[in-house]
């Protein structure tokens, strides 16, 4: 697993190595507390917030 295929939720411990596999868990997270969630990407050391996923399933990128 490289460092660019591995994501986090936002609050979350668990790793994901597809982003796929944590939009879905963003997706259900969302829902469940009404708010929206962000995903994060491993760069180097640390997580950069690479998406936010809104409630109603919209995501939004973050550059």
């Amino acid at each position: 697993m490289s460092d660019d295929e591995v994501y986090k939720i936002e609050d979350g411990e668990k790793i994901y190595d597809k982003f796929f596999n944590a939009v879905k868990v963003a997706e259900a997270k969302a829902e469940e507390e009404d708010s929206p969630v962000k995903i994060y990407r491993k760069l180097l050391r640390t997580f950069e917030p690479v998406a936010k996923i809104h409630p109603d399933g919209e995501q939004e990128k973050l550059d």
